[in-house]
Order: structure tokens, then C-alpha cells, then sequence
């Protein structure tokens, strides 16, 4: 097997598995991969022009759609369910959209924290 197919073989997604008691499952969160990270940052820039209120429309639902994954590594929602999960519990959209900001590193907190500050 040559080096390139080993490379585009290696599962590099990091999952990170969480019970969500509110919906009686079990999910996992994972990284995104490099093309879901250059389309979430594009939205960001195509958002620089809103409001902060238009900004954060939908922003934790967005995340956990593009992050939600079941145990074989599937995405759980396509992009057109992010208006149904916003009408999911805050609390758990919080929690998974935290969990999916620090290990793509989105905040300042994990990027703080990965570099040991």
C-alpha cells in the first residue's frame, strides 16, 4: 500500500462520545474535515456584513448538524435540518456546540488550551 493511501485511508476524525440523557441517545461529536471547516468558515465570512443578532442565528444548531455524528461516524442531520434542531433543548445544543467549538478548536479558550496557555 502506497504512502498516499495510507494517508487518505487513516481515520483522522477525532470523535468525543456524549450521553444525551434529554433524547435518550448516545452521539458522538467529531472534528470536521478540511472541506466542512473552509464551508464554516466561508459562512462566517459570508455573516461579517450581518447584525450580531442575524450573526448568531442558528449558530449552535449549525454546528451540531455539521458535527452530530452516529458510532460508525455518519453524520446524524443533513444541512437542511438545521431549523428542526433549533427547536431542540438549549441546554444540550449548548453543551454538544461547546463540545464541537474545542475540539476544532473555534474558541480562544481550546485554541488557549492546546497551545498549554
Amino acid at each position: 500500500m502506497s504512502l498516499r493511501d495510507k494517508i487518505l485511508g487513516a481515520e483522522d476524525l477525532h470523535r468525543e462520545k456524549v450521553d444525551v440523557k434529554e433524547w435518550g441517545e448516545t452521539i458522538y461529536i467529531r472534528e470536521m474535515t478540511g472541506g466542512e471547516r473552509d464551508a464554516y468558515d466561508a459562512s462566517l465570512i459570508d455573516k461579517a456584513s450581518l447584525t450580531t443578532k442575524e450573526k448568531l442565528k442558528n449558530m449552535r444548531a449549525e454546528l451540531v448538524v455539521l458535527c452530530a455524528v452516529d458510532e460508525a461516524g455518519e453524520r446524524i442531520f443533513s444541512d437542511e435540518d438545521v431549523e428542526l434542531v433549533t427547536n431542540k433543548n438549549a441546554k444540550v445544543l449548548d453543551r454538544l456546540a461547546d463540545i464541537a467549538q474545542v475540539i476544532n478548536k473555534l474558541s480562544e479558550d481550546a485554541i488557549e488550551a492546546e497551545q498549554g496557555n
